[in-house]
């Protein structure tokens, strides 16, 4: 039997971006303090496990490569994130 799955970008899917004041531009979070969800993600996201539905996360993140953080903080970020969705009930089988 096949399993059904939903594919999700992070950043701008599930999470807005936010404002960096070095570049003067909205980018992917590269802080845990600047981590937020959209309003009504969590609530779509267990609507859609609810259903069956396998859930994984692809992300591309340059801002380490490009001077902009470190590693660190942007696996600070993907921790913020995922602690989020745990407390919440919303269980990705996978981040890429």
């Amino acid at each position: 039997m096949l399993n059904k799955a939903v594919f999700f970008d992070r950043d701008e899917t599930l999470n807005p971006a936010s404002f960096n004041k070095n570049t003067g531009e909205f980018e992917a979070p590269q802080r845990p303090e600047d981590f937020k969800l959209y309003p009504h993600t969590i609530e779509s996201l267990k609507k859609i496990q609810s259903m069956g539905y396998y859930l994984f996360v692809i992300t591309n993140q340059p801002d380490a490569a490009k001077g902009k953080t470190t590693m660190k903080n942007l696996w600070d970020v993907h921790d913020k994130f995922h602690e989020i969705l745990i407390t919440n009930g919303v269980y990705f089988k996978d981040y890429y």
